[in-house]
This record gives C-alpha cells, sequence and structure tokens, in this order.
C-alpha cells in the first residue's frame, strides 16, 4: 500500500526494510526493489507476518531497538506475541467513547490476572496531553 514515490522512498534516511510474505504480488516486490527498499520475505502465522522471525532478522542486521508504530491490530500482535518491553500511550483530553478507535485490538484475555501489566510507570505532561510510559510485565 506505500506509494514507491512517497517520502518513505524518497528521502535520504537511510536504510529503508520492507518485510512480507511470499504471497506478496512479485511485481509489487520488484519495485519495492527498484525503489531502493530491502524486501525482506519471512514466514505467515494466521494473524500474518511472524514477528519473532522479522525481530530476528532486524538483529542479524544489528538492529537493538525498535519502535512499533501502528494501529490496534499490530499493538496486540506484538503484545500477544510476548514482544514488547515497554509501552507508551498518548492520552488527549478529548472523549469519544465507543464511537473512536481502540488504542490496542483484541488480546485474547479471559482473566484479568491473566492480562499484561505495566510496571514502572511514568507519567508527563506534555501541552494539553499526557504521556504515559510502562514497562509490560
Amino acid at each position: 500500500k506505500t506509494p514507491f514515490n512517497g517520502r518513505l522512498f524518497t528521502e535520504n534516511g537511510g536504510c529503508l526494510v520492507i518485510f512480507t510474505t511470499k504471497r506478496a504480488a512479485k511485481k509489487r516486490v520488484a519495485a519495492a526493489r527498484a525503489a531502493g527498499a530491502d524486501v525482506e520475505i519471512v514466514a505467515s502465522t494466521k494473524d500474518g507476518l511472524s514477528l519473532k522471525r522479522v525481530l530476528n532478522r532486524l538483529g542479524s542486521m544489528g538492529v537493538a531497538n525498535l519502535l512499533v508504530e501502528g494501529g490496534s491490530k499490530v499493538a496486540a500482535s506484538f503484545l500477544k506475541a510476548g514482544l514488547v518491553d515497554k509501552v507508551a500511550f498518548f492520552i488527549a483530553p478529548t472523549l469519544i467513547g465507543a464511537d473512536g478507535l481502540a488504542g490496542v485490538g483484541g488480546l485474547g484475555v479471559k482473566r484479568l490476572d491473566s492480562a499484561p501489566e505495566l510496571t514502572g510507570i511514568k507519567v508527563k505532561r506534555l501541552g494539553r496531553d499526557l504521556l504515559i510510559v510502562g514497562l509490560v510485565v
């Protein structure tokens, strides 16, 4: 879905690595490579990419820290796989209610005592917003 003429491809900011599965369209993979991306094919799971394989590959490339930014499904996938050390939530003083989007998708929690918890919580005010950071236990 990423346009090959977008800033991700056109701005010189370092190495661009795209992870996908063998089901990716060969023309898109070739186009991404032609645009300068390193395209890595990894195994898939029922939920999408094998995140453990992605992180193993990034580790072999020398990546020791990773900021994962995405929607609720991405956040839930990393949490369910046990691959999150620290989380940062931004909370704005705006009430949307159930009409808004979830920050974290379904985790399959059956009992509250099996839900991921945070420790070492720090709260910082950023303008009108709050930043809450904690370690996942």
